[in-house]
């Protein structure tokens, strides 16, 4: 039995001897990896769709939010809570593998994780896992509470994008905005596929 490569673009490959070690955290991967496939899928036709109706993202620039004609028929809840599952199951899955990484190297796996998917990880943490709009951490501003209730899905150039709105909110003479950081569904399984499985 080979090593395991887990990451080929900061290469670490798990010891085939301590593959039992972590049968169970390698099943939790195959499993998420089909889900985030899934999501990427659906969310990639949908995109396919949406693209059809209009001239081609590098001729024409078409961008928008809301009840727009080109989105008509687009199930745009179901969009938004795919950025909210997707969010959650990619920073399950990188998390994962920098817990094994933690094990064999000793960095941390929220570190790696940080670094891997930052803007994803913001989109957990502030709308995807628990909206801060129902807590009181003060960690989060105002406009994050607010944005965090928001519709995330807006269409840019191909793709539909979340957390591309941001929210800036005057509160006590001074302006506080929202964390928010476009990012796309399928760009963000493109570059996990690109890191974690390469040859599929």
């Amino acid at each position: 039995m080979s090593d395991l490569v887990l990451d080929h673009l900061e290469p670490f490959a798990l010891p085939a001897a301590r593959s039992t070690e972590f049968a169970n955290h390698l099943r939790y991967l195959g499993d998420c990896r089909l889900g985030l496939g899934l999501l990427a899928g659906n969310m990639a036709r949908l995109e396919s769709v949406v693209a059809s109706r209009l001239p081609p993202a590098d001729k024409v620039r078409t961008c928008g939010f809301g009840n727009l004609d080109f989105l008509q028929g687009i199930p745009m809840p179901l969009v938004n809570g795919m950025f909210d599952w997707f969010a959650v199951s990619a920073c399950n899955f990188v998390r994962v593998v920098g817990s094994i990484r933690e094990a064999v190297t000793a960095e941390s796996a929220t570190s790696y994780l940080e670094r891997v998917l930052p803007v994803e990880k913001t989109f957990r943490d502030k709308v995807g896992a628990h909206p801060v709009g129902a807590s009181q951490n003060k960690k989060d501003n105002a406009a994050d509470r607010q944005h965090s209730f928001f519709p995330q899905a807006s269409w840019d150039s191909g793709r539909f994008w979340g957390g591309a709105l941001k929210l800036t909110m005057g509160i006590g003479g001074s302006n506080v905005q929202s964390a928010a950081v476009p990012w796309s569904v399928t760009d963000s399984f493109e570059r996990l596929a690109r890191r974690y499985w390469p040859s599929a």
